[in-house]
């Protein structure tokens, strides 16, 4: 008869032990965490799926806030066009004043110096600030679109954003996209700043063609401002449908890396419990062989 000697059996019997020891340490560690996965080899390939969602998420994180510069941008020119179409009605509603017959002299001087009242207003919020940059300065570095006479001294170009994946959008337009282009030679078809100037001087002069060609130019210069308003609140628009699908999407990336990060505190318990059995049950085993001696054998 084959007897097995117990210096060649403890040991393993201790690796079983450790073993037990480390699978309920685990568990006890998912538990205290509340999270499946704390290293590599808890579950590599969870791990690189894990490390790719969070990695999206970042980039969707960074999107919203690109998102959060577009929809401020699109704001402040959304308000300050409101305020240049208020200004020109303003000049409009002067020039059917400026139209009648009972005015004299000094009501046509008052109703003129008002129409450059409006035009220093208007070269106000051409020059309206965001972010330290004008609003419609294009990418110029400057820190004005127009100067005090109502010149452009911005560049052509276009701020953009990213605003989700793929999608990078225009914010901005320029100066003159928004109150027209300059003209050396006829004021009266210039930007509205040359406009005004010489609407100015028709009321002063009572000349009645200019006061009628100023009024068909501001309504044409207002219809170009509408117009981009209301393509500027079709971008905020824009911009608010791509994040808000974005964030169906990050829901769904928030759900899966709880899904292969958290632990089921169900199964976990479960798992505990039999763990806990498990290991005491190899320490009573393991206890009752080690402690054999030579003497046991000799009784």
């Amino acid at each position: 008869m084959n007897r097995i000697a117990t210096f060649s059996t403890a040991p393993a019997m201790l690796q079983d032990v450790f073993a037990a020891q480390r699978s309920l340490a685990d568990i006890q560690r998912q538990i205290a965490s509340g999270k499946r996965l704390q290293k590599g080899s808890d579950g590599p390939a969870q791990v690189v799926t894990t490390l790719d969602h969070r990695a999206r998420l970042a980039r969707s994180e960074q999107l919203d806030r690109n998102a959060d510069q577009a929809r401020q941008w699109l704001g402040a020119a959304d308000l300050t066009t409101q305020t240049v179409i208020g200004r020109m009605t303003e000049a409009r509603t002067l020039l059917v004043q400026a139209r009648s017959s009972a005015l004299d002299d000094r009501g046509r001087e008052a109703i003129a110096n008002q129409i450059r009242d409006i035009k220093a207003s208007l070269v106000e919020s051409a020059n309206t600030m965001l972010m330290g940059r004008p609003l419609f300065g294009g990418t110029t570095s400057g820190t004005q679109a127009y100067d005090a006479g109502g010149n452009y001294v911005g560049d052509t170009g276009s701020v953009t954003i990213p605003v989700s994946v793929g999608v990078t959008m225009s914010v901005s337009r320029t100066g003159p996209e928004v109150f027209g282009t300059h003209d050396p030679l006829d004021p009266m078809s210039g930007d509205i700043f040359q406009q005004l100037d010489a609407i100015a001087a028709a009321v002063a002069s009572n000349d009645v063609d200019g006061i009628g060609m100023g009024i068909t130019k501001l309504d044409a210069a207002m219809d170009r401002v509408e117009l981009i308003q209301v393509e500027l609140g079709s971008r905020m628009v824009q911009v608010d449908d791509l994040r808000a699908s974005a964030a169906v999407q990050d829901d769904q990336l928030r759900a899966a890396v709880s899904e292969l990060e958290d632990v089921d505190y169900a199964e976990a318990a479960v798992l505990l419990k039999s763990r806990t059995a498990a290991y005491e049950a190899a320490l009573a085993v393991t206890a009752q062989v080690v402690q054999k001696s030579l003497l046991d054998f000799l009784r």
